[in-house]
């Protein structure tokens, strides 16, 4: 009997033992599955904002070159300012190259490169300055940067430069000033 009770009192003993296991289980399975959907959950959240800056970073991006084509159209074309005996040429083209000629005479005084455009700021990056006469021609590859703030009048037909970059011509205009070119 003795044997009997003691079996009795281990076997409930054990049971209980599983059966606190089995609950412990049961809780760290649910708890697993819960950090799980948490995890899921949280992964979920920070790809949908990565996708949502990455959606305003184009947006933006597109936007700005919008603007900058629109800008660029503008600038398109032969600007021209006749001073007393020089007459200073802005040659845009829609292929991006850029050429300034400053025409005194015979003699044109000459700037060659390509340009961007963003906002109200031409960016010329010349690559090749000379000097041409009717009898003779020379040049020189360079490398500098020019920056024209520019704004093209209501009309369309006239843009306003300011640049302290682009030399003073034979007249002695400053181009630093600000001054205004018509539309060829």
């Amino acid at each position: 009997m003795k044997k009997l009770i003691f079996t009795i009192i281990i076997l409930i003993s054990l049971s209980a033992f599983v059966t606190a296991q089995n609950s412990s289980n049961a809780e760290s399975a649910e708890n697993s599955w819960k950090e799980i959907g948490q995890q899921g959950m949280k992964a979920l959240k920070e790809t949908g904002k990565f996708f949502k800056d990455a959606g305003i970073e184009i947006g933006s991006t597109v936007k700005e070159s919008v603007k900058s084509a629109v800008a660029s159209e503008k600038c398109y074309g032969e600007w021209v300012y006749k001073g007393k005996s020089t007459k200073t040429v802005i040659s845009c083209n829609s292929d991006g190259t850029m050429l300034i000629e400053q025409k005194t005479g015979l003699e044109t005084l000459y700037w060659k490169g390509v340009y961007t455009v963003a906002l109200n700021t031409i960016t010329f990056s010349v690559k090749e300055s000379g000097t041409k006469t009717i009898f003779s021609s020379k040049s020189e590859q360079i490398d500098e940067k020019w920056h024209l703030l520019y704004t093209v009048q209501e009309d369309e037909v006239s843009m306003k430069i300011i640049s302290s970059q682009i030399p003073a011509d034979k007249d002695g205009t400053k181009f630093s000033k600000g001054i205004i070119f018509t539309k060829k």
